[in-house]
């Protein structure tokens, strides 16, 4: 299967329009089903994650990594950055971006640019940086332009990864379930106390 990568009007017309067809097949996940963690509730809210890298073999093996640890993941995976921004529609809770992105396509946008539209579209997605070069330079770019992590591909890119998925996905599940007992408490105090402070002073 080809992936027609073009990229919407919308992105800005002083944005370079991708017009070519690549011939790199965009490879879809189902629903990943974690090996060594058992699911344990029904309910809890599945999160889509975006893996974008140009690299086919670091990309499956990023993809059997995550959808070996983690339980309640989506893995969409992609090969191109205009591939991603054509099914950015469906709202990915997180994106892990490979910042170099031209090593197989030379006119390929980079993840830098990819970031930019990301967040031009939804400034909610969350998006992990990765690059194979452990710049500071790159790094600050990256987190300027709302990059929520930034990792280098090192030995223990995997595993950092996966614990910064983890955190998202617990926030996720934070957020589904509303406020916590003890926030809900302290709110009741502090209003309890302010009505308090009024009646003394009248």
């Amino acid at each position: 299967m080809e992936t027609i990568a073009v990229v919407s009007e919308s992105l800005g017309e002083d944005e370079k329009v991708f017009q070519a067809s690549l011939k790199y097949p965009e490879k879809e996940t189902g629903f990943s089903k974690a090996k060594s963690i058992s699911k344990t509730k029904s309910d809890v809210k599945e999160v889509l994650v975006f893996v974008v890298d140009d690299d086919a073999l670091y990309l499956k093996a990023l993809e059997n990594s995550i959808s070996g640890k983690l339980p309640f993941v989506k893995l969409k995976t992609f090969l191109t950055g205009e591939a991603c921004l054509q099914q950015i529609k469906l709202n990915p809770d997180v994106v892990i971006l490979d910042y170099f992105l031209d090593s197989k396509v030379s006119y390929a946008w980079n993840g830098l640019t990819i970031l930019k539209q990301i967040k031009k579209i939804n400034p909610k997605i969350k998006v992990i940086m990765l690059s194979a070069q452990d710049s500071l330079d790159i790094a600050v770019k990256c987190i300027d332009n709302g990059s929520f992590d930034y990792i280098s591909k090192s030995e223990s890119a995997f595993v950092k990864i996966n614990n910064v998925l983890t955190n998202v996905i617990e926030d996720i599940k934070t957020n589904d379930k509303g406020m916590k007992p003890y926030q809900i408490a302290g709110i009741i105090i502090i209003i309890i106390l302010a009505l308090c402070v009024l009646l003394i002073k009248s």
